[in-house]
Parts: C-alpha cells; structure tokens; sequence
C-alpha cells in the first residue's frame, strides 16, 4: 500500500518539475485528484482501521479505477484485500 503514497510524491515532483500544467494535462487532473484521495483513505485506514475508514479506502481506489486511470490494475490487490470491511 506505500506504493500509493510514492506515486503521490512521484505525481507532485514531476509536476512541479516538468512543466506544470502540461503534465498535469497528459496525466489528468482527476486520476491526479484521485490518487491525493487514495493515499488520504489509506493514511486514514492504517492509523485507524475501522469499519468506516476500510470503506472510504475501498471507495478511494473503486472511484480511481472507475475513472479509467492508467495506473488502475496496480490497485486491484489492495481492492480484494478491502473486499469485506466489516471485520
């Protein structure tokens, strides 16, 4: 799951480095915005993984692979893992 936080930081230093806005259009802006999400739900889940945070985690990375981003099968183990949020 730290891979997500390294590809957060991997998105923010090509950005600010690389030209700005011609990447944040290659890339798009929301696969951007949703990756911010996924990395906020898992920070959230591992300090406290309750029932409610394990939900919004799986939401995260459901939305981001809904929207068709690129990165989308790098997501799907941690999607079976979040499967049942109940327990």
């Amino acid at each position: 799951m730290k891979k997500l936080a390294l590809f957060n930081l991997f998105l923010i230093s090509i950005t600010s480095s690389c030209g700005g806005d011609d990447v944040i259009d290659a890339l798009g802006l929301s696969c951007i915005n949703l990756v911010s999400d996924i990395v906020t739900a898992e920070e959230n889940y591992d300090n406290d993984p309750s029932v409610v945070n394990c939900r919004a985690f799986k939401s995260a990375i459901e939305a981001f692979m809904a929207e068709g981003c690129s990165e989308s099968e790098d997501y799907s183990d941690e999607l079976a893992m979040l499967e049942d949020c109940s327990s």
